[in-house]
C-alpha cells in the first residue's frame, strides 16, 4: 500500500466514550468509598496463562514496594474461558493457581465501575496484551500504567493480528514498558515523581488530543465515497 493510499479520518469513536469515562469519573469521592490503601489495579484477559503472569509479578513488586497499604482491584476478563473442550484442564488449573495466589490478598471490588474508570481511580494499572484503555490513558494524561511485555506476550498478541507482536502504546511512551527482568524496578520508577513526568511528557509528544472524537459521521462519508467509486 502506497502513502497515498491510507487516508486517516479521525480516531474510533468509542475512544471518545472511554475518554470521557476516565476524565470525569469523581476519584476522590469514589476513593473516600473504597478501603484505604495504595490501589494496584490489573485488570484480566481472555488468556488465563498470561494472567496469572502479570498478576504473579504484580502481587510481589506491590508486597516489596508498597507493603502493608497494598490493595489490590483485579478483574476477571468475561471472555476468560475454554473455547474448545481440549482447553478446559488448562483452565481449571490456571484458575486454581490463581485462587492459591490471591489467597490472603487484601483485594477490593472494581465490579461498578468501566475499565477506563478504573484505570482513573487506581493509584497504578499494571496491565499486558492489547487493551484499548491503554490509548485512552496517553489520551486522558495518565501517567501511572505500566504495560507487562514477555515473549509469551508477543506470541500471543501475533497470533492475535498484531505485527510483530507488540502493542504500540509503550513503545511510542503511552505506558510504562516492564519485563520479567526489570519488573519491580519499572514499577519504582512509575511511581516516582521523575517516572510520571517523564510519562506525561512522552504522552503529549506522541498522542496529541485530536480535533473531535466525533468522528462516526466522517468514516461514514468515507466508507460512502469509496462503495461510490
Amino acid at each position: 500500500m502506497a502513502p497515498e493510499d491510507v487516508y486517516f479520518v479521525g480516531v474510533p469513536p468509542h475512544w471518545g466514550i472511554a475518554y470521557r469515562q476516565m476524565k470525569e469519573i469523581d476519584v476522590p469521592a469514589v476513593r473516600s468509598s473504597l478501603p484505604e490503601g495504595f490501589l494496584v489495579f490489573v485488570p484480566g484477559g481472555k488468556n488465563p496463562l498470561l494472567t496469572n503472569t502479570i498478576l504473579r509479578y504484580s502481587i510481589a513488586a506491590s508486597k516489596e514496594i508498597i507493603g502493608d497499604d497494598f490493595l489490590l482491584g483485579f478483574s476477571p476478563h468475561p471472555g476468560e474461558r475454554p473455547e474448545r473442550p481440549e482447553d478446559e484442564a488448562l483452565f481449571a488449573q490456571a484458575f486454581a493457581e490463581r485462587k492459591a495466589m490471591l489467597e490472603g490478598i487484601r483485594m477490593v471490588g472494581m465490579q461498578p465501575f468501566s475499565n477506563p474508570e478504573r484505570y482513573a481511580i487506581a493509584d497504578l494499572v499494571i496491565t499486558t496484551g492489547g487493551p484499548n484503555e491503554t490509548i485512552t490513558a496517553a489520551y486522558a494524561r495518565n501517567p501511572k500504567v505500566v504495560y507487562y511485555r514477555d515473549d509469551a506476550v508477543k506470541a500471543f498478541l501475533a497470533e492475535s493480528g498484531v505485527e510483530g507482536g507488540n502493542w504500540f502504546v509503550p513503545d511510542y511512551g503511552g505506558a510504562h514498558l516492564v519485563g520479567p527482568d526489570d519488573f519491580a524496578e519499572g514499577v519504582r520508577f512509575a511511581m516516582s515523581a521523575e517516572g510520571k513526568a517523564h510519562r506525561l511528557y512522552q504522552q503529549e509528544e506522541n498522542f496529541p488530543l485530536p480535533d473531535t472524537w466525533d468522528t462516526a459521521p466522517a468514516i461514514v462519508d468515507f466508507l460512502e465515497k469509496i462503495a461510490s467509486e
